[in-house]
């Protein structure tokens, strides 16, 4: 339970510090990146290869650690979840940076509703396992725009990329 009330405190504190931006859409000037992550989206959380070719774009090995992808396709909420392998020194600085991770998932991954990311951590001399879930409602609600609809143009891909976490 506290895992989960801290989990929630971090979605809250990411909800203030986005600030929301001009959705003008035409004034954007987009990189070479988001076309590219616009190019390579997937409309189908089941589709495997198309996941890992999402989750490259995203640097999610280099910039977070080796992990291996579980996924939920059989009934909604469909959901992927990323199992992280090291243990974690930073929490807080990991929990931000796999929240903007699991917005653009969210966002690139078009029937994906909910992301989990678990990592090894260690509090007080003990090994814990902790797991971030972001729903798509919560990536919503923190970005006071739909998720899904950053994905519908390069342009709307490089405002969500924008908005988060320099």
């Amino acid at each position: 339970m506290k895992r989960l009330i801290i989990v929630a405190i971090m979605v809250m504190l990411f909800c203030v510090s986005c600030q929301p931006k001009n959705d003008d859409s035409s004034q954007v000037k987009v990189s070479s990146y988001a076309q590219q992550l616009f190019l390579d989206k997937n409309p189908y959380i089941g589709d495997a290869s198309a996941n890992g070719k999402v989750l490259n774009l995203l640097n999610m090995a280099e910039e977070l650690g080796s992990y291996s992808v579980e996924l939920k396709t059989d009934e909604i909420p469909y959901w992927i979840k990323l199992n992280f392998e090291e243990y974690v020194s930073d929490r807080e600085a990991f929990d931000l940076k796999l929240l903007d991770k699991a917005f653009l998932i969210l966002a690139l991954i078009e029937n994906a509703n909910e992301v989990q990311c678990s990592y090894p951590y260690i509090e007080d001399g003990e090994e814990i396992l902790i797991t971030l879930y972001v729903t798509q409602k919560q990536a919503t609600d923190a970005l006071g725009k739909d998720i899904k609809a950053f994905a519908k143009s390069e342009a709307g891909i490089q405002t969500l990329l924008n908005q988060l976490t320099p």
